[in-house]
């Protein structure tokens, strides 16, 4: 139903907006398919993996200079 990206979108949209926060880090289990799909939604890009660790790192610019997602 979209609900997750709904919900995370309005989120960053407040933390830019009302805290002023420029950028947003996500780190997860690669193999949680559903969480990948949605940080991908969300205009995340994969910034680092850590296969020892089983991790990948996901970075959103939310300054005023980057490309609205």
């Amino acid at each position: 139903n979209g609900y997750a990206t709904a919900g995370c979108a309005l989120l960053l949209s407040e933390l830019a907006n009302a805290y002023e926060v420029t950028r947003v880090i996500a780190t997860l289990d690669p193999r949680n398919e559903a969480s990948l799909a949605l940080l991908r939604r969300l205009g995340f890009t994969l910034r680092a993996g850590d296969d020892a660790a089983n991790e990948v790192t996901f970075a959103r610019d939310l300054s005023a200079n980057s490309a609205e997602k």
